[in-house]
């Protein structure tokens, strides 16, 4: 892992966390499902990815969770 949360290198989101069926949990995007982030958030300021977020969920009609 790198120096902070994994980052959708395509979105610039923080990765979500999800559980498979055979119990292993992955990291992915929620925004268009990559499944193997490369990106990492490092130290510091995440605001940026959170504005991302919020901008994305505005923009694909995800409700906030």
């Amino acid at each position: 892992m790198g120096l902070g949360p994994s980052v959708c290198e395509k979105c610039q989101v923080l990765a979500s966390r999800k559980q498979l069926d055979n119990g292993r949990y992955i990291w992915y995007c929620k925004f268009c499902g990559n499944e193997n982030p490369q990106d990492y958030a490092g130290f510091g300021d995440w605001t940026i990815y959170k504005d991302n977020e919020l901008f994305l969920r505005f923009m694909t009609g995800i409700k906030n969770e």
